[in-house]
């Protein structure tokens, strides 16, 4: 979304807007218009303790991963221009399962 210039405020607004009004249940961002996202969020409807800005990417992973359990869904929204493409893969990595131990 860094192409859209002008209209980047009010479109971030409208996306935290929609994620709160769909019952998204806790809404991490970061970047520049993180803020915009995360408030328009809190005031349609979302708890402001369920609506997190991070300052980098492992503080989004932590964000996320923290009570993550058995059958959650996580939807990651993130910008190629930021480098943000990434965040999916470390936060699997984050939740991923250890190998079980070789008894031998």
């Amino acid at each position: 979304m860094l192409e859209l210039g002008d209209t980047a405020v009010d479109e971030h607004a409208a996306i935290g807007r929609f994620a709160a009004e769909i019952g998204v249940e806790h809404l991490v961002a970061i970047g520049e218009y993180a803020a915009q996202l995360t408030g328009a969020a809190v005031a349609a409807g979302l708890a402001s303790t369920r609506a997190v800005t991070v300052a980098d990417k492992p503080d989004a992973v932590a964000a996320v991963t923290a009570g993550l359990g058995p059958g959650d869904v996580v939807l990651v929204k993130a910008s190629r221009g930021l480098a943000l493409n990434t965040v999916a893969d470390d936060i699997l990595t984050a939740v991923a399962p250890l190998p079980p131990e070789d008894p031998g």
